[in-house]
Formats: structure tokens, C-alpha cells, sequence
């Protein structure tokens, strides 16, 4: 990950766009006797062409996901995913909204993320 402290620009410094096929989503959460955790979103992005051991890929972790929304994943599409700052709208544990905004296959709200290609 960049070293640039705002995180959705060190997002952008990533070049997002060149890893636009999607390879994995994971939702997780911790479940005990107390109750539960707010979800993790893992997404795991592939670049095309597709295919190759030497191909990087780009994996975000989006961490307190809330309000998610899932559409049309099926096939092999381009998607585009933006990360907005919301920390004004003073939403409760709530710093970011991650739209895939291309085929409206994905929408959440979340408290922090990562991002890493490797």
C-alpha cells in the first residue's frame, strides 16, 4: 500500500482500473456468545488480460460493512469501484461508501479499508 496518509488516494495511486475483474468476494463476521461484529468484505480484483502466475492482483478489505447491496455478478464484466468519502454525514461508525458504479453490481457502507496489490 502507498505510503500517502488519506487512504482512498493511496487507493487511487493503486490504479484500481487496470484490476477490474472480479475473482473473489468474502463476507465475514466474529459470532459469540456476546452477539456479533460488523462484517468484513474481502474483494479480491484480476487484471486482463486474465491468467498467469506473475499477474498481480489487487485485494481490499473493507472492514465495519454495513447496508450491503449485491446486483448482477454473474459473467465476466469490467467492474469500476470508487471509494467516497461520507465522514461529514456523520453516519455512525460509518467513514466510507464503496459503489461499483459501472454495473451497479455492488453497494456498502464502511468504517475503514485497505487496499494492496501483490
Amino acid at each position: 500500500m502507498s505510503t500517502m496518509s488519506d487512504p482512498i488516494t493511496s487507493f487511487y495511486a493503486l490504479t484500481p482500473a487496470k484490476y477490474g475483474y472480479l475473482e473473489e468476494l468474502r463476507l465475514s463476521r466474529e459470532i459469540s456468545e456476546d452477539g456479533c461484529s460488523d462484517y468484513t468484505i474481502n474483494l479480491t480484483m484480476q487484471p486482463f488480460p486474465l491468467g498467469g502466475a506473475a499477474k498481480k492482483k489487487l485485494f481490499l478489505t473493507f472492514r465495519g460493512a454495513k447496508d450491503l447491496r449485491i446486483g448482477h455478478l454473474e459473467g465476466l464484466f469490467n467492474l469500476v469501484i470508487e471509494i467516497r468519502d461520507v465522514r461529514d454525514r456523520q453516519l455512525e461508525c460509518i467513514s466510507y461508501k464503496i459503489v461499483e458504479s459501472e454495473n451497479n453490481a455492488f453497494s456498502f457502507l464502511c468504517r475503514e479499508f485497505d487496499a494492496e496489490v501483490k
